[in-house]
């Protein structure tokens, strides 16, 4: 088995957000992110899930198989279980590959917010993030200022993310069956208070 995605994209499904990372965020991001790479590159979004899937069982199969998670934050976002156990398991495999040491800085979350970072947990706030807030309106308009600021910053932002993706661990097999476990339990038994992961 091997690395199916460069990157699981992942943020709160909530109002207009989907719509925004649909038809505005994802085309230029993914633009850059190849133009960067050089190459063909994989980026999962839970909109991609086809109808009738199992979606726990799918979601931790894509999400186990992604080198970088490139979550996409909000105050919504840590009052998610979905999305911070998306976190937690990156984390994880942070701490078993050893990164986010003083020895080992480098990280495989990459994060930007788009809304309110004075509200985060105090422990997101340990990560660097790529602040693009100003520029996310839900109701951009093609060919506007905004859109093209919103391309520029996201252009300064993928060489990070291009990083993280070239040094990702080698892929284990054992991400898949925790994560599988782990969503399968959030999806019979949903905690009452979401827990930020410690990282």
């Amino acid at each position: 088995m091997e690395y199916k995605h460069d990157v699981f994209l992942s943020y709160r499904r909530h109002k207009e957000w989907p719509k925004w990372v649909s038809d505005t965020f994802y085309a230029i991001f993914d633009h850059w992110l190849e133009t960067e790479l050089g190459h063909d590159c994989s980026i999962f979004v839970d909109y991609q899930l086809e109808t009738g899937q199992n979606w726990p069982n799918s979601l931790a199969e894509n999400l186990s198989k992604s080198r970088v998670l490139v979550p996409l934050w909000s105050p919504q976002y840590f009052n998610s279980m979905w999305c911070l156990k998306e976190m937690a398991l990156f984390v994880a495999r942070e701490n078993a590959a050893g990164f986010g040491t003083v020895e080992n800085p480098q990280r495989l979350i990459i994060p930007a917010v788009i809304h309110d970072k004075d509200n985060f947990p105090d422990e997101a706030k340990l990560i660097q993030f790529k602040e693009i807030q100003p520029l996310c309106n839900i109701r951009t308009p093609r060919g506007s200022e905004t859109l093209e600021k919103l391309s520029y910053e996201i252009r300064n932002w993928v060489p990070d993310i291009c990083k993280a993706i070239n040094n990702a661990p080698p892929f284990d097999p054992l991400w898949k069956t925790i994560a599988h476990e782990q969503f399968m339990e959030l999806f019979r038994k949903p905690p009452t208070n979401p827990q930020m992961p410690r990282l």
